[in-house]
């Protein structure tokens, strides 16, 4: 009886992290190849985390800053930023620039980057997050 009465607090606390979703902006290279710059935004429950998706191909094409541009530092900090390996056969890999919501407010992120294209030479790409933290 013992073990079941701890047991089902311990499968509570597992399961509840289960029903959040993750909130994630995925940026497609074929939304930059239609738009130079996007422009989203996000609702975001103060202090949840959030991440923003790309796609990258450093060895070759897209360069992405490691640090976004915040507009509000106390409103959002960027608390992570990692590449995911380029898979074989040349399709683009992924960077993923993770934030926290720290308090209610509005704040803009901005990452900016350089995109070689053979045709038109250097293009800068540009994702407009306008982030609401309620």
């Amino acid at each position: 009886m013992l073990i079941l009465a701890l047991a089902i607090p311990a499968a509570a606390l597992l399961f509840t992290g289960c029903l959040r979703d993750e909130i994630t902006l995925r940026v497609s290279c074929d939304d930059f190849y239609r738009d130079n710059v996007v422009a989203r935004e996000m609702v975001v429950p103060v202090g949840d985390s959030f991440k923003i998706s790309m796609c990258s191909n450093p060895s070759s094409v897209w360069e992405w800053p490691e640090e976004a541009a915040i507009s509000d530092d106390s409103v959002i900090e960027q608390i992570g930023h990692k590449s995911v390996m380029i898979p074989l056969g040349g399709a683009p890999g992924q960077e993923i620039w993770t934030f926290r919501a720290l308090k209610k407010g509005m704040g803009r992120v901005t990452i900016e980057g350089d995109c070689w294209q053979e045709s038109s030479g250097n293009e800068i790409w540009r994702l407009e997050l306008r982030v609401i933290i309620d």
